[in-house]
């Protein structure tokens, strides 16, 4: 009984840790940023197979927005919305990986608000 006990707590704890960062990875991130013409903001996020995230943000003019990984030195877009003022939508990861929302600005300082669920 004494070792069903100890067991029992010994894997209690091991599951703690991918517990906490789950509900970590899981927090509200509020976006409130300015970008001048031609730079970048990204927020990266790792995510496991099938997790999802929400998002929803908007701009006082047009940026070029996505989601995407890095392989090596390449970079793939599962998720384009280029020469836009607002999205609003669902990301799933279909594979374990970091994923980066990213803004870029165009000709014009960009001020963008939102959040990431």
């Amino acid at each position: 009984m004494k070792t069903l006990a100890l067991a029992m707590f010994a894997t209690a704890l091991t599951a703690l840790p991918a517990a906490a960062q789950d509900t970590a990875a899981k927090k509200e991130t509020p976006l409130d940023f300015t970008l001048e013409p031609g730079k970048v903001h990204e927020h990266c996020v790792k995510l496991a197979k099938g997790q999802s995230r929400r998002f929803e943000w908007a701009s006082n003019v047009i940026v070029d927005f996505n989601v995407h990984y890095h392989k090596g030195d390449a970079a793939f877009y599962p998720f384009k919305a280029n020469s836009r003022k607002a999205a609003k939508a669902k990301f799933t990861a279909d594979h374990a990986d970091e994923y980066c929302w990213m803004w870029t600005a165009l000709k014009d300082t960009a001020k963008v608000t939102g959040v990431i669920r």
